[in-house]
């Protein structure tokens, strides 16, 4: 129906019906289930807006991933000693790109040392 806003919940049926059979489909299951005048155009926006709000879920998600630092240590021979010595390393991620079909992170080394932080 012109200007009527439907819940989340309607939307989210009308979409995951959407992905199944067409918009015609769709609308005519909306009138017969909910009983609600939902035209074939109105479910394709509904179909095109979620998509859209997942699209910025995703782009936001993975900007968040750059900057992020990992850190850790572990022990090493070194010269004589029995237990070997620290070895401190800290990357950080600074991108992201895609080789082939793959995601790869852009990688910095931030700290490297051997003994104490």
């Amino acid at each position: 129906e012109k200007g009527k806003r439907y819940s989340r919940d309607m939307v989210e049926s009308l979409v995951l019906s959407a992905l199944i059979v067409s918009y015609h489909e769709t609308s005519r299951r909306a009138g017969r289930e909910a009983g609600i005048k939902a035209a074939a155009i109105t479910v394709w926006r509904q179909l095109k807006e979620a998509y859209q709000r997942y699209e910025r879920r995703e782009k936001k998600a993975s900007s968040n991933s750059v900057g992020i630092l990992f850190a850790d240590s572990t022990g090493v021979k070194t010269g004589k000693t029995k237990r070997g010595s620290p070895l401190n390393l800290a990357i950080k991620v600074t991108g992201k790109e895609v080789r082939g079909k793959r995601a790869v992170l852009k990688k910095e080394l931030v700290t490297l040392s051997v003994g104490k932080w």
